[in-house]
């Protein structure tokens, strides 16, 4: 699932550099294209993400533009803030596993910020009868969207795979992107949706942006 840095005895992280454009441009169109996929199967079959209500089919065709930029955007700025957060992680047997699972993770915080956006905000479409939410944030389509984040991700990795001498960590262009990304989102929501429900969101982006800093700036190979 791509070449995690490897750390070193040293505590040095790779040198960094960014894969090929069009090695970028590939991946974008996979996710992007597995985002429609199961944006679409969702919204005839309700599963695996859970039945919207959605404002009309004007709404409907928005929601689909906006997951083409969305589903990419979210998975690679993860995937970028991953490879920073595993920079001084222990050498293991399956180091692109590990990278894998915890993009897949992070990605949940930006698409997150976006739901609470297209509900509080755009107003594009509700969740059908939720079970699980807090302050207007609907955890029941989570556990789906990280298999389909999963699904994206693996479907990427031809065009993820650092093919270079020596692994490379992302450059601070790539990191800036996640960060971002996220603060989009969730500027877009400020005063628009409940302090707790915008506070539960932030603490984790703060925490993993913070940690993956601390692991993936300092040092350079």
């Amino acid at each position: 699932m791509g070449n995690d840095p490897e750390s070193t005895e040293t505590g040095r992280t790779p040198s960094r550099g960014w894969l090929p454009l069009q090695n970028l441009l590939l991946a974008a169109l996979v996710m992007a294209a597995v985002g429609w996929g199961v944006e679409t199967w969702n919204r005839a079959r309700g599963w695996p993400l859970g039945s919207k209500i959605l404002d009309g089919p004007v709404a409907a065709k928005k929601l689909t533009g906006l997951v083409l930029v969305a589903w990419p955007l979210s998975l690679l700025s993860a995937r970028f803030a991953a490879q920073w957060l595993l920079a001084r992680a222990r050498a293991g047997s399956n180091p692109g596993l590990r990278l894998w699972l915890v993009a897949a993770t992070l990605a949940l915080i930006p698409q997150t910020a976006i739901d609470l956006f297209c509900r509080r905000v755009w107003g594009a479409y509700e969740w059908s009868q939720p079970r699980c939410a807090w302050e207007g944030i609907v955890f029941d389509w989570l556990p789906g969207l990280w298999l389909a984040h999963l699904l994206a991700l693996a479907g990427a990795v031809p065009a993820l795979l650092d093919k270079r001498p020596v692994p490379s960590l992302p450059p601070v262009g790539a990191f800036l992107l996640w960060v971002g990304w996220n603060l989009l989102w969730l500027g877009a929501c400020w005063g628009r949706v409940a302090e707790a429900t915008l506070a539960a969101v932030l603490a984790p982006f703060t925490m993993v942006t913070l940690w993956a800093f601390r692991n993936g700036y300092p040092a350079r190979g």
